[in-house]
């Protein structure tokens, strides 16, 4: 769901009142308070919305104070649209798939994902060291590629004793190559390891960091994901563009700007 945070609700005078529902989880367990609001109006760009139902959450008590950005756009929003993140050039577009000039003829190597169970969440096949593919959680927002433990023993992966992990520089942002995750809840802690190759149909990249997490004691929806998550630091090199309404996504290596823009960041 969109959500803005608690301290932006109060700078803009926005009312909050009792949400369905009231606690979110997120890497770490813990539970955290959910309040709700009505945004008269959120523009994104030329796109405009009116009298949105937005989550409230306390970021600045999560994170500290200038950890997080003031929210972030959901899939209750992005599920009608094409979206486009170049990350060399620091540039998001953002369409409506029917005005989206990305057809299957144009040369675009295009991927089908599938959602995990009855969420959100963005699954794609991923083939790793030379083997499956495996159904991993596509993650924007997380700071480093995450398979769980059952994939690391799979692919020979698993460390006895684990390295030690530095969970400072987790909370310091530093992401999962420290082998814990930082995120909403808490931190998740694992350990770290080496993909000698990970590939999505034919973008590949070889010497991985990944972080080996269980993550089914992270937070319930762990239980959906099977094999782990792509995250950041793969994505970062290319421009992913994900058809929500064909239920797509493609990566290009290409780092030329979008052709619309609504955001620099």
């Amino acid at each position: 769901m969109t959500t803005i945070s608690k301290s932006l609700a109060g700078k803009l005078g926005i009312k909050t009142y009792e949400a369905k529902k009231r606690k979110a989880t997120g890497v770490g367990g813990n539970l955290v308070d959910v309040m709700a609001a009505k945004a008269d109006q959120l523009r994104i760009g030329a796109e405009e919305f009116q009298n949105r139902e937005v989550a409230v959450i306390d970021f600045d008590s999560i994170f500290g104070c200038g950890r997080f950005a003031p929210g972030v756009i959901g899939h209750d929003i992005l599920k009608d649209y094409v979206l486009s993140v170049n990350y060399h050039a620091r540039e998001i577009a953002f369409d409506k798939a029917p005005r989206a000039n990305l057809g299957r003829d144009n040369g675009i190597e295009w991927i089908d994902f599938r959602y995990a169970g009855d969420t959100h969440l963005v699954v794609v096949p991923v083939r790793i060291n030379g083997e499956g593919p495996f159904e991993l959680v596509l993650d924007t927002g997380s700071s480093g590629t995450v398979i769980t433990p059952t994939l690391a023993k799979e692919l020979g992966l698993v460390q006895s004793p684990p390295p030690r992990i530095d969970v400072q520089a987790a909370e310091e942002g530093r992401g999962c190559s420290e082998g814990a995750c930082p995120g909403v809840g808490g931190v998740a802690v694992g350990y770290g390891t080496i993909l000698k190759q990970l590939s999505v149909g034919r973008t590949a990249m070889e010497n991985v960091m990944a972080a080996v997490i269980d993550l089914r004691l992270v937070s319930p929806k762990g239980e959906k994901i099977d094999y782990g998550i792509l995250g950041y630091p793969f994505l970062r090199n290319y421009r992913l563009v994900i058809d929500y309404p064909r239920k797509r996504l493609a990566l290009m290596s290409e780092q030329k700007p979008a052709k619309r823009f609504y955001a620099t960041t």
